[in-house]
């Protein structure tokens, strides 16, 4: 929970954040001439934090995900793809200071088959939708994260939000191991209740 020492009058927080979402694959085995790096790509949602005490909390959450990633193939060009998911996290938070807590848990995310290419200069990958015929279509991991609460009112507070997702689940079912690896950097409102 995102409750201050002291703010025991808070016994929940209704948060709403978006930002950036910097996500990329780890992939095994590497791809011999392509480097992936991962772009911006918007991440928004909401989650409830419940206080179990003034110095700990449980957190649940829903975030739309926007995984953008670009791929520079050597000799051959680059392009950038982004796709979409749901991403579900459960977090136990502690309040170090008034103003910053620290939350370690885990996520589970939805993920679609389906994304998007642009600014390909690579021969026989153009622009457009395209499908995955090998990715998986969830995704689960730890997520450890950083948030300071700065109050602007008895009961609302501006949030700075810093997370990162350690994909534990291979998302492409090949022979090649792909996990996900990223953090997302956030701002947005808490209402305490």
């Amino acid at each position: 929970m995102t409750m201050a020492a002291g703010t025991a009058q808070a016994g929940a927080m209704v948060n709403v954040l978006g930002g950036l979402n910097f996500q990329n694959d780890s992939i095994d085995p590497a791809q011999s001439g392509t480097t992936l790096s991962a772009q911006g790509g918007v991440s928004y949602g909401a989650s409830v934090e419940f206080g179990m005490n003034p110095m700990l909390g449980l957190e649940l959450g829903v975030f739309s995900m926007a995984k953008k990633t670009k791929a520079t193939v050597a000799g051959a060009g680059e392009a950038t793809a982004t796709a979409h998911g749901i991403v579900f996290p459960v977090m136990v938070r502690f309040t170090a200071l008034p103003v910053l807590d620290f939350g370690v848990g885990g996520y589970y995310a939805t993920l679609s088959d389906k994304f998007t290419v642009s600014g390909s200069t690579i021969a026989g990958y153009p622009d457009g939708d395209q499908t995955s015929s090998t990715a998986e279509k969830s995704d689960y991991g730890l997520r450890a994260g950083v948030r300071a609460k700065l109050p602007v009112g008895p009961m609302l507070k501006v949030l700075v939000d810093a997370s990162y997702n350690f994909g534990l689940k291979d998302t492409d079912n090949t022979s090649t191991t792909e996990k996900t690896r990223g953090y997302t950097l956030m701002a947005g409102v808490g209402i305490g209740f």
